[in-house]
């Protein structure tokens, strides 16, 4: 009798503690589809920085390959970017020497 009053409340205790577990992912699930809405540049980077991480504890090759694949995006992104900026800084140059030779 006694073991069995023992072995309900434990029951009872792990099914609370599964529900506020379940209540918790639920609030962590809906706090990250309301920052991908308002913030889905920061939201993207941390769900790729958790996705990175969690693969390095779990294969760490894959995880080799994936951060030098994502440093090489990042890479590609910034040098395509950089020459439209140095193209409107020549541009802003070359009429300001127009300017000066008038």
């Amino acid at each position: 009798m006694r073991g069995g009053l023992g072995f309900l409340t434990l029951i009872i205790v792990l099914a609370v503690l599964k529900a506020a577990l379940s209540v918790i992912v639920v609030a962590i699930g809906l706090a990250l589809v309301v920052s991908f809405v308002t913030r889905p540049r920061e939201t993207l980077a941390l769900i790729i920085t958790i996705g990175l991480f969690s693969m390095a504890h779990a294969h760490p090759v894959a995880f080799v390959v994936a951060l030098a694949i994502t440093i090489g995006l990042v890479w590609l992104v910034w040098a395509v970017g950089q020459p439209a900026r140095r193209r409107t800084n020549v541009a802003r140059i070359a009429a300001s020497d127009d300017d000066l030779l008038r």
